[in-house]
């Protein structure tokens, strides 16, 4: 007996097409796989191969026309893409510095106005100091105008004393004896003028304006401080940069100066 196993051996393409195994292979047309040549067109093989020919490079030309138009609308369209893209990096890259001048006109503005500030407090510290100098040297004391700096009273030239003339009316020699030439103390320098009778009591030679330091203290000195500026100094820069100038914690205080 005969078997449907052993039928499909004697013919396993077509057992194996039927369950869709190997694929069916179709004939193509002859007309596609048929190449023509020149000669064919010529008419050199034949009236019925030129007639084919004619057709054939008929189609060849209008698909290659049609080829090369969809191959210029390709490039074409990769020409579009490729202006897109350059403008669309041009821009970005002109957003890209135009935001980088805005920064950096964002942080010259910045950096002027953090120096501007610093000139501005610089200034304004100057400005102080200059002001404290100007009220430390008014308050100082200045060299006295009675005595020129010296100290020494003018009236008896630093002696303590005077000398006065007395006139009698009667020419004797008691009269010679009590009258005359007299030393008498200098009241203005804090002696006693006794005139002919009593002691001498002399005076202190000393200049009575500045109570002989040569220095009186401004009327500056006597009024009140005002508050004092927000930097810190002493009045010892000061005296470093002055020399002759002395500082009122080094001399006596004002009230016993006499103003000037």
């Amino acid at each position: 007996k005969s078997s449907p196993s052993l039928a499909a051996a004697f013919s396993l393409r077509e057992y194996s097409q039927m369950k869709r195994r190997v694929p069916i292979e179709r004939p193509s047309s002859s007309q596609d796989i048929m190449v023509f040549e020149e000669i064919d067109r010529l008419g050199g093989n034949g009236a019925r191969r030129q007639k084919q020919a004619e057709e054939y490079f008929k189609r060849k030309t209008i698909e290659d026309r049609v080829m090369f138009q969809e191959q210029r609308a390709e490039e074409e369209k990769k020409r579009g893409r490729r202006r897109e893209f350059e403008a669309k990096r041009n821009r970005q890259k002109q957003e890209a510095e135009a935001k980088q001048c805005a920064e950096e006109e964002r942080l010259n503005r910045e950096k002027e106005y953090r120096e501007e500030q610093e000139r501005q407090a610089t200034e304004h510290e100057r400005l102080l100091k200059e002001q404290e100098r100007r009220m430390w040297v008014a308050r100082q004391p200045r060299t006295c105008g009675t005595c020129f700096g010296d100290g020494l009273c003018r009236n008896c030239e630093g002696k303590g004393e005077i000398y006065a003339v007395f006139l009698s009316k009667n020419v004797s020699t008691e009269a010679a004896r009590n009258f005359g030439r007299k030393s008498q103390g200098c009241e203005r320098c804090g002696g006693c003028a006794q005139n002919i009778v009593g002691e001498v009591k002399q005076g202190s030679g000393q200049c009575p304006d500045c109570n002989g330091r040569g220095k009186v203290w401004p009327a500056a000195a006597f009024e009140q401080k005002s508050a004092r500026p927000k930097f810190r100094s002493s009045s010892s820069f000061f005296v470093a940069n002055n020399q002759g100038d002395a500082s009122p914690k080094a001399m006596a205080s004002p009230k016993l100066f006499p103003r000037s």
